[in-house]
């Protein structure tokens, strides 16, 4: 199944339709549920006994039901959301026992990271304009459709690299690409999320980094250097010194901060409305426009929100206070452990994960979640666990099945419709 693991991930970066499909997270969904589907073949022909952490899985069983009963008034349910957030389920009950089994997840990350990064420079090759100011470093998002995604992924990456410990060039060589990518892509909230893991693992494992004072300042000099003289090249290194600077309302790195404090703030509004049960699963863009559309940018038309850019606050106004509650434990409960656990580099990554889920939206994402569950997986080794039995796993089968054909369908109704309207272009 290791191997298994190794192509999925191998694979993941290069499904890619085109830019309105793939904000769906449909063609990766689609991947994931026949992966997923294969493993539980794999599971039932070898008659392998799977484990899931007890309170864990508990937790996100009762999320899961919540979820579904919060959507069951509205006059629309959102399958293809609810589906979704049941793979990620199913994909964690997977790399929970792989991890179980001491295999590593250090290949497929490696590959994940490589190839995403190997199809930045195709995608460039066939770009023209490449070095257009800002909207140059637009172009810069591999096959995650925008550069943010892309950042969180390679922010992601750095624990498992971290815990490689085979080959420390290979290590080395990997973390300076990332940090150097990450640099250039400028996403604050993957930049604040690494530098509070840093100082997390400041705090609780100095000594490891006293160790490789060294190897870090030297790092870091050719880090800074190359990043800098790439931002230089990319036209883009006023906007990366000006990425905290607040004092610049009008300029358009300011203004998505605005944007993103009035989206907290109507958000709020929304939950206290609706705490006990919630607006709904997916229902969160048709109810924001009821709590005002002050910013320009929304009066315009130019941009419609569809999430608050906060997934905590998200599942708050879409699930209620329960589902908020369960989420936050789904969340901090594997960072908790990690910590007593004293397994900093895991606890590092789950901080980073949880920075970026309060600045954007990396449940939505398929990649990002995969990577979080992996360090979840990682991070609850040793607890207390629940064996499933061969008729759940045949359940389970069952249900990636009738994934697999819903998604089919969805992904064919959404080419029809693509097609169509690229007709009606002049």
């Amino acid at each position: 199944m290791s191997r298994l693991f190794c192509w999925f991930f191998a694979l993941i970066p290069l499904v890619y339709y085109d830019l309105v499909l793939d904000a769906t997270g449909l063609p990766r969904l689609m991947v994931l549920a026949i992966f997923l589907g294969i493993c539980i073949v794999f599971c039932l022909v070898k008659k392998i006994e799977l484990q899931i952490p007890k309170y864990y899985a508990l937790a996100y069983t009762l999320y899961l039901i919540v979820l579904f009963l919060c959507s069951i008034n509205n006059t629309y349910i959102d399958y293809i959301e609810l589906i979704k957030r049941a793979s990620y389920f199913l994909f964690f009950i997977i790399a929970f026992n792989l991890a179980k089994a001491k295999i590593s997840f250090t290949k497929p990350i490696y590959l994940l990271v490589y190839i995403s990064i190997a199809i930045v420079g195709v995608k460039l090759l066939f770009i023209d304009d490449v070095y257009n100011h800002l909207s140059g470093l637009y172009t810069v998002s591999s096959s995650y459709s925008h550069k943010n995604i892309f950042s969180s992924v390679l922010g992601l990456c750095i624990p498992f690299i971290l815990l490689h410990s085979n080959n420390k060039k290979s290590k080395i060589f990997s973390l300076a690409l990332i940090s150097i990518f990450v640099l250039i892509l400028q996403t604050r909230s993957t930049i604040l999320g690494l530098g509070i893991g840093v100082i997390y693992l400041l705090v609780v494992n100095i000594k490891l980094l006293q160790d490789h004072i060294k190897l870090i300042r030297l790092s870091s000099i050719v880090v800074s250097l190359a990043s800098l003289a790439l931002l230089y090249q990319l036209d883009t290194l006023d906007h990366f010194l000006r990425m905290f600077d607040l004092s610049m309302s009008e300029h358009i790195r300011t203004s998505t901060i605005i944007e993103r404090l009035y989206l907290w703030k109507s958000s709020i509004y929304m939950f206290f409305d609706h705490w006990l049960s919630g607006v709904g699963l997916s229902y969160w863009p048709i109810h924001f426009p009821m709590y005002g559309l002050k910013i320009w940018r929304l009066r315009q038309g130019e941009v419609m929100m569809q999430r608050p850019h906060n997934d905590l606050l998200e599942n708050f106004t879409e699930a209620g206070v329960l589902g908020g509650i369960l989420y936050a434990t789904i969340l901090l409960y594997p960072l908790v452990m990690a910590h007593k656990k004293s397994k900093t580099i895991t606890a590092f990554g789950l901080i980073v994960f949880f920075v970026i889920s309060l600045f954007s939206f990396p449940q939505e994402r398929v990649v990002p979640s995969l990577l979080f569950l992996m360090l979840v997986a990682v991070a609850l080794q040793g607890v207390k666990t629940y064996k499933i039995s061969a008729w759940h796993i045949l359940i389970l089968g069952l249900f990636t099945l009738t994934n697999i054909v819903v998604l089919h369908a969805k992904i064919a109704i959404f080419q029809t419709l693509f097609k169509q309207q690229e007709s009606h272009k002049f």
